[in-house]
């Protein structure tokens, strides 16, 4: 099993980022609420999903700035939660994260017709995240060396495979399970890797569970 041959290797990646900040700002929930309708897709990415490579030094309880924000700066601390409490995994691309954000906003500013504004120089900036994606140079062609691999990913490049490649780039799943279903006829463990929900993990435990799961497989 270990040694039988994939249709195509797979490429392993890493990303560099490069963080722009735009003109867009917020001091209200009002002004937030605009600037996520009009920001473009690389200000929405970056903005809920820079907190996964944060959280490998930070103790960070909330999942996305959004959410940090309101309840930091705001300090409405039950839309903060609420705004946490999106499933992005369930989304199919950043336009879908995009409107199910302005949708809890939405409903929030309905029932609560003041807007807080934020002290100055506490204001919300949106950043777009740039990234560079670039080959590392390994490769693997068996779900051995697909095992090997994964030991010596970073955590930028499990960043790529795992949440990137499927929500920014409008994939249906993570590249990996894309990999082992189509190319190495291991649908089993695409469908086990596939159902992991990455932003509940920091990026070192997703790793580690990555290559305990491939590695039982190896045994089978």
């Amino acid at each position: 099993m270990s040694n039988i041959k994939a249709k195509a290797k797979f490429i392993f990646k890493t990303r560099i980022s490069l963080p722009e900040i735009t003109s867009l700002k917020a001091s209200n929930l009002k002004e937030l609420l605009e600037g996520i309708m009009v920001a473009e897709p690389g200000v929405i990415f970056n903005h809920t999903h820079n907190f996964s490579l944060a959280r490998q030094l930070l103790a960070l309880e909330l999942t996305n700035d959004f959410a940090y924000w309101v309840k930091n700066v705001l300090l409405e601390e039950e839309l903060s939660e609420r705004l946490a409490a999106i499933n992005i995994l369930e989304c199919k691309d950043l336009e879908e994260v995009r409107h199910k954000h302005m949708a809890v906003l939405n409903t929030h500013i309905g029932i609560n017709n003041s807007f807080k504004d934020a002290p100055v120089g506490q204001e919300f900036y949106f950043t777009k995240s740039n990234a560079l994606i670039c080959d590392t140079g390994k490769s693997a062609k068996t779900l051995r060396e697909f095992w090997v691999g994964l030991q010596g990913c970073s955590l930028s490049s499990i960043f790529y495979h795992m949440l990137e490649y499927k929500i920014r780039l409008g994939n249906p799943e993570n590249e990996f399970s894309h990999w082992l279903r189509h190319s190495l006829a291991q649908s089993d463990l695409a469908d086990i890797i596939s159902k992991i929900n990455p932003y509940n993990f920091p990026l070192l435990e997703l790793k580690n569970f990555l290559i305990e799961v491939t590695e039982d497989f190896l045994k089978i």
